[in-house]
């Protein structure tokens, strides 16, 4: 999993979806996939790292890398399902356009 942070953006190098800060040094993120949440930056990652699970389909096929999505899910108080259909569809528009 690669992810690229600095101290606006986090991006997924696999999935593409990303967060960014709502103002210059302040404590919101937005991450794209959920788009009308206001996360903090832990949260942000979290985001951002869960869409790199779901993004490698054979890491689902391992214990951890569930255990990893649940986690970070559970900071985001949605389920792991609900993450993943989120993300499923993004990517079935993606490759529609």
């Amino acid at each position: 999993m690669t992810i690229y942070e600095n101290s606006r953006t986090i991006i997924g190098g696999l999935s593409g979806e990303w967060a960014v800060r709502t103002t210059r040094g302040g404590a919101v993120w937005q991450l794209s996939w959920l788009p009308d949440g206001s996360f903090t930056g832990e949260q942000a990652r979290a985001g951002v790292e869960l869409a790199e699970i779901a993004a490698e389909p054979r890491t689902l096929a391992d214990p951890n890398a569930w255990d990893q999505a649940d986690r970070h899910a559970v900071l985001l108080n949605i389920t792991v399902p609900q993450a993943l259909s989120i993300l499923l569809h993004r990517t079935n528009l993606r490759r529609s356009s």
